[in-house]
């Protein structure tokens, strides 16, 4: 059973949760840092949409409240305008441990993670009108040390 304490410190203690590791053109992230503050980086291809500050919090264990700031870089933040509508988000997840492994589709980079963080919907504000489906699944590697092979 999820505990708001252990989730807190997964999601921190990956340093940055990924979406589509084996698309070399995507580079849609979300960070969680110490102290509730993070960003979310929504590119494409070779475009930075959105970089979406924010605060979170894990209210209970399975339930994200992110609260977001505006956007500060990307090509979408000077049109997206952030007001009471659309300032919080509540999100249902769910965080697996399993290794997950592949290789990116461009350049055989081999990618390893030890979690997935399913959210109940896209963690980007709702009006950002951002291109391609946005993902709803993230990877993140939150074991750093492993044994060595025999």
């Amino acid at each position: 059973m999820a505990t708001a304490a252990r989730d807190r410190l997964t999601l921190v203690a990956a340093g940055s949760w990924r979406a589509t590791p084996d698309n070399y053109s995507s580079l849609r992230f979300l960070c969680f840092n110490e102290g509730g503050t993070g960003e979310l980086t929504y590119a494409y291809g070779q475009t930075i949409y959105a970089v979406v500050p924010c605060k979170w919090e894990v209210s209970r264990g399975g339930r994200l409240k992110l609260i977001y700031l505006a956007p500060e870089r990307g090509r979408l933040a000077a049109a997206f305008i952030l007001g009471d509508g659309n300032r919080v988000k509540m999100i249902d997840y769910v965080l697996t441990e399993g290794r997950v492994t592949g290789v990116q589709d461009v350049v055989p980079h081999p990618y390893e993670f030890d979690r997935t963080l399913e959210l109940s919907e896209s963690p980007w504000p709702s009006g950002l009108d951002l291109p391609h489906e946005a993902p709803r699944e993230f990877y993140g590697r939150v074991s750093t040390a492993r044994e060595a092979d025999a």
